[in-house]
């Protein structure tokens, strides 16, 4: 039987994946996206979820599309 792997946590995929990829501090990604650093903290250390306005914010910034 295969086990499945736990799911990654998608502060940590902003963290890795885009973050860390461009360069963007978290104090300049809190600014552009307009959160509080705390926020964009507790989201890269797994503290807190990424709510459905977050979710398009971070879509809008990064260029991502969305579809329904």
């Amino acid at each position: 039987m295969i086990e499945a792997r736990p799911s990654t946590h998608p502060g940590i995929i902003l963290k890795e994946a885009f973050a860390r990829l461009l360069r963007l501090t978290q104090a300049k990604m809190a600014k552009v996206l307009g959160v509080g650093i705390k926020t964009l903290s507790e989201l890269y250390n797994e503290k807190r979820g990424v709510s459905a306005p977050m979710a398009l914010k971070l879509a809008h910034y990064f260029g991502i599309m969305l579809q329904y």
